[in-house]
């Protein structure tokens, strides 16, 4: 998937990076990872303010925030429910100017319908 913006584009990617199949034990066969990504060209992330992101209420750009609304808790949600999936969540941006990729990982189990 793909959104364009006046102020920049973004990316949806999704895979399957660990499918067990007929090795490990019996709960491991039916598993999946997968791995979603959104890389975006927007503003980026300043190396302090990553950490920050998935603190509830804490927002990186407050002036921005004002603008387009929001509380600072969309983050720390998001890490709370694929944490809950199994997963991990990651921010990645080479600072300010340079876009963000946000990462995570959710573990499912397969199951025959």
């Amino acid at each position: 998937a793909k959104e364009v913006t006046k102020e920049a584009d973004a990316r949806v990617n999704a895979a399957s990076v660990k499918s067990a199949g007929l090795v490990g034990s019996p709960a491991d066969r039916n598993q999946v990872t997968l791995l979603f990504e959104v890389l975006d060209t927007g503003m980026g992330i300043s190396h302090e303010d990553q950490g920050k992101l998935f603190t509830a209420f804490q927002q990186v750009n407050s002036q921005r925030t004002r603008q387009q609304g929001g509380t600072g808790l969309g983050l720390s949600i998001s890490m709370r429910l694929v944490r809950l999936m199994g997963g991990d969540i990651v921010v990645t941006s080479n600072g300010v100017g340079q876009g963000s990729r946000f990462a995570f990982t959710v573990n499912l189990s397969l199951e025959r319908v």
